[in-house]
């Protein structure tokens, strides 16, 4: 890139964190605009009941679309957004506010922990997940698939730093 001149090296250096930005925006932008079919229902109205008391914490979660029953750990994160998020416009928007802040964990993760030769390669993988329409629509769901990211960061740094007792008691 330094043989492209320096303003243009600057802002192939620049244009991921652009486009890293410019998802983040798109996953918060218009949060009325958000699925509410019956999984969504499902999860929210569980997770409210869990949340009033008036249904104990599952075992076991949603029944998939192949008949096979989810883990009841699949609806804990939403039981806990419930009690402060008392509609599904609001359960939504945390979803994708933690969709933004996974977005930025990987992005640092890989600003700080990739070899330098990788690193521009690894940050343009980020921008382009970041602004890529599906991983944009599925921001906005309560699925409990959509907080996977949020958990793939803390997976990542610790298997990074997995040399440490702590990291590699998280990362296994």
């Amino acid at each position: 890139t330094r043989a492209l001149g320096p303003s243009l090296a600057v802002a192939l250096r620049v244009a991921p964190w652009v486009c890293i930005a410019l998802g983040s925006v798109l996953r918060v932008l218009w949060p009325l605009d958000f699925e509410w079919k019956d999984d969504e229902k499902w999860m929210f109205e569980r997770a409210l009941r869990i949340a009033d008391g008036s249904t104990p914490w599952p075992w076991i979660g949603m029944p998939s679309g192949a008949g096979l029953q989810n883990p009841g750990a699949s609806v804990w994160p939403f039981a806990m957004f419930a009690h402060f998020a008392r509609d599904p416009t609001s359960m939504t928007f945390i979803v994708m506010l933690l969709n933004v802040l996974a977005l930025w964990g990987l992005a640092l993760w890989v600003h700080t922990t990739w070899a330098r030769e990788n690193r521009e390669r690894g940050l343009w993988g980020v921008a382009l997940f970041a602004v890529s329409p599906l991983p944009v629509l599925f921001a906005r769901k309560i699925w409990a698939q959509d907080l996977l990211p949020v958990l793939l960061v803390p997976w990542l740094w610790a298997h990074t730093l997995r040399k440490r007792f702590w990291a590699a008691f998280a990362w296994g």
